[in-house]
């Protein structure tokens, strides 16, 4: 059987990808928030769109931009090729623990 260690869950969401009983694996992602902001494109009816920001938890900047525009087509009906990203800024922790989840 497989016990789980987690040490500090709260300052980083982690995520084991596998464990096998005849083997003992710790593999894990590290994720990191980043906050992104985007707007729709201007057009003649409104040359300056509203700006938007979300923060989301992803492994790197690509796919948090692939998460923002999943979550953003589906609250506000703004397609990728309609939109534009303005920024991409990972917010950093205070600490700088690196964690891990174990399997033993």
């Amino acid at each position: 059987l497989c016990s789980l260690l987690v040490l500090c869950p709260h300052l980083y969401p982690l995520l084991v990808l596998y464990s096998s009983s005849l083997c003992q694996f710790c593999l894990w992602l590290q994720f990191h928030q980043y906050q992104v902001v985007e707007r729709a494109l201007p057009t003649e009816n409104d040359e300056h769109p509203k700006i938007y920001r979300m923060k989301l938890w992803a492994i790197n900047e690509v796919r948090a931009k692939s998460k923002f525009w999943y979550f953003f087509r589906k609250l506000k009906k703004v397609k990728k090729s309609n939109g534009q990203v303005l920024a991409i800024n990972e917010v950093k922790m205070l600490s700088d623990i690196h964690l891990m989840i174990l399997y033993l």
